[in-house]
């Protein structure tokens, strides 16, 4: 392997860089890299990015849509996923079934309260 910053050749070594102070001007090197600016691959925003992070996205926020956003349209054209998620969704009922229940009355119960309170006002 070559050091990443001065191209001296390591014998069988697994490391990046020859020494420390190779090491330490390399991290020098890529903070002085001036910071370039990119178009999010979401919504389009022009944003500076990072010096040493490859980003394709302005924010978490455009990340996280961008991720559902793609699940969902291959979830949607993947039939034995939504044929496997009904089956377990099947089962939880099922298997939860007094639960379920117990929540029901309990909602409809303070759901006949509520009218009953909305009408005497």
């Amino acid at each position: 392997m070559k050091c990443l910053h001065c191209n001296k050749y390591m014998k069988g070594q697994k490391r990046l860089y020859c020494n420390i102070k190779c090491r330490q001007a390399s991290k020098e090197y890529l903070a002085e890299r001036v910071p370039e600016k990119r178009l999010c691959k979401h919504c389009g925003k022009e944003f500076i990015k990072p010096k040493n992070l490859h980003k394709i996205f302005c924010s978490h926020t455009c990340n996280v849509k961008a991720q559902s956003k793609k699940l969902f349209v291959k979830k949607k054209k993947n039939k034995p996923f939504l044929k496997y998620r009904r089956d377990v969704l099947r089962k939880w009922i099922i298997n939860n079934r007094e639960h379920n229940r117990e929540y029901m009355r309990e909602y409809m119960r303070k759901r006949k309260e509520k009218l009953r309170l909305q009408k005497t006002i």
